[in-house]
């Protein structure tokens, strides 16, 4: 498993948290309800979602700049050939959306939260485009159309429950404005006839590219979730089936390769055999030296028992200082004495921790399948047995 930079996570926690507080109770529970604000449930609050935030933010500075420019270049009469009136309107949408984004940025730094920051951001876009039908035209207004952007952002970054509310709001803007036209209201519509048809071409344009634009990035971000979802997936298996402490499986893990090496011995015609292993001297390491000392002393034995083993051997930490063995392919009690022999030598030499030389013993016992029992149970009851009478006998042996 790939290892995780935690000191960073700890600092993303802490910028979160310092976010969260920096929002009085009120507000945050307000949000929460509106599906504003990323609780720790939420898929946004995953590593995917702060990377998709970040993403956004970055993508509306760049997004910001060109507006920017954009606005520059309507004063600059030679390259944008316009009227005062339509270079005024022009001017005023792209200073609103300016000023939407501004605030949802803002938000963005104060809370974290990506939704809202999406919310602002559309209402920014929403107001500016229909502001503008007001004087260009009414239902006619080549801004019209490019409201399309608003519900796409809003399903994209926010959920299906925004997306489908923008496009409720959409609609029925459209259609207050034909109710408008259709009871006599005068839009005034500052457009010459010779800028009409290009005003319209360069909208569908823009919609056109932005769609494109969308579509892209939600085919990104669907990779970057499933790459994400597919690592997750197997982090939450991985911890489900190890010990968290020494890496090797856990009891759990442990029992399903014992039951699947049962339901194989019919079909490979061999012998299975268990091995109980018992630390007999962790609880003094504890007690003078610390359970740091004494989880460091687990992890070196893990991985001398680790190296002690066969590649088609397994070996799991099953309790706090006992660890189990299952030994598959084995055709006599002699294959498990060589493999108990090799822990025995892994054994004897001293553990250093902390600077200090630990000598640690183990009591082992182990069970032959079908001798010592015919079902897993059986087998594993037939090793314990034999690990605690070695470990009444202070032996390291069977």
């Amino acid at each position: 498993m790939p290892e995780r930079d935690y000191p960073i996570k700890e600092s993303m926690e802490t910028v979160e948290k310092s976010q969260a507080e920096s929002v009085p109770d009120w507000s945050r529970e307000w949000l929460q309800r509106m599906e504003l604000w990323n609780t720790p449930g939420d898929p946004q609050a995953s590593e995917y979602g702060r990377w998709r935030a970040r993403g956004f933010a970055r993508a509306m500075l760049v997004i910001m700049v060109l507006q920017a420019v954009l606005f520059l270049l309507f004063f600059w009469e030679a390259v944008i050939p316009l009227s005062p009136e339509i270079r005024g309107v022009a001017q005023g949408v792209i200073a609103k959306i300016l000023a939407g984004q501004s605030l949802a940025l803002l938000a963005f730094y104060i809370t974290g939260s990506l939704p809202l920051t999406v919310q602002i951001a559309n209402l920014g876009i929403y107001l500016a485009l229909v502001g503008a039908t007001f004087s260009l035209g009414g239902p006619l207004s080549p801004t019209l159309p490019v409201l399309v952007l608003v519900p796409l952002l809003a399903a994209l970054f926010s959920g299906t429950r925004w997306g489908m509310s923008w496009t409720g709001i959409c609609i029925g803007t459209v259609a207050g404005l034909h109710m408008l036209a259709g009871l006599g209201f005068d839009f005034v519509n500052i457009m010459e006839s010779e800028y009409s048809v290009g005003f319209n071409s360069g909208a569908l344009c823009l919609i056109y590219l932005s769609t494109s634009l969308v579509v892209l990035a939600y085919g990104v971000l669907t990779r970057r979730l499933r790459k994400a979802l597919a690592r997750e997936r197997a982090e939450f298996v991985y911890q489900a089936d190890h010990d968290s402490l020494t890496g090797l499986k856990n009891r759990r893990r442990y029992t399903q390769e014992l039951d699947h090496a049962f339901s194989r011995v019919g079909r490979v015609k061999q012998g299975i055999a268990l091995i109980a292993v018992d630390l007999d001297d962790l609880k003094p390491v504890n007690d003078e030296l610390g359970h740091a000392a004494g989880d460091a002393v687990l992890q070196l034995v893990a991985e001398r028992l680790r190296s002690s083993l066969r590649i088609t051997d397994s070996v799991a930490r099953v309790g706090g200082d006992e660890f189990a063995i299952l030994l598959e392919h084995v055709d006599s009690r002699l294959d498990i004495e060589v493999v108990v022999s090799k822990i025995q030598e892994a054994m004897l030499a001293p553990f250093t921790v902390e600077g200090h030389e630990i000598q640690m013993r183990a009591s082992l016992g182990a069970a032959l399948h079908p001798d010592d029992g015919t079902t897993p149970a059986d087998l594993w009851r037939s090793a314990d047995q034999a690990m605690y009478s070695a470990k009444r006998e202070h032996k390291k042996g069977l």
